[in-house]
């Protein structure tokens, strides 16, 4: 289930249109791909230091995946980048209108 999650996620790269879903989809793949290979370790390791280790990857995941999504949709919409259709609401964008 792993290797099939990070497996769409990497396909994902290339099927989807523009790079706001690329980076979504992507993410949230390959992110639940390697969480499932990493508990799928600790089910078969048994406790230990690699269910110890499994389980400091995971959290490290948990807390990293969301801030990179976060710092790579924000880099791509202050480049200028536009979504693949009209977004329903800007607030970024408004809320830099506000400060100017």
């Amino acid at each position: 289930i792993g290797a099939v999650s990070s497996g769409i996620g990497c396909l994902a790269l290339i099927r989807f249109p523009d790079v706001y879903s690329r980076i979504h989809f992507s993410l949230k793949g390959v992110a639940f791909g390697t969480v499932v290979l990493l508990l799928g370790l600790s089910v078969h390791e048994g406790f230990g230091p690699a269910t110890i280790k499994a389980f400091l990857c995971i959290l490290f995941l948990a807390l990293t995946v969301p801030v990179c999504a976060h710092a790579l949709s924000r880099a791509a919409h202050k480049s200028g980048i536009p979504p693949g259709k009209e977004p329903v609401c800007d607030h970024l964008k408004k809320d830099e209108d506000a400060l100017s």
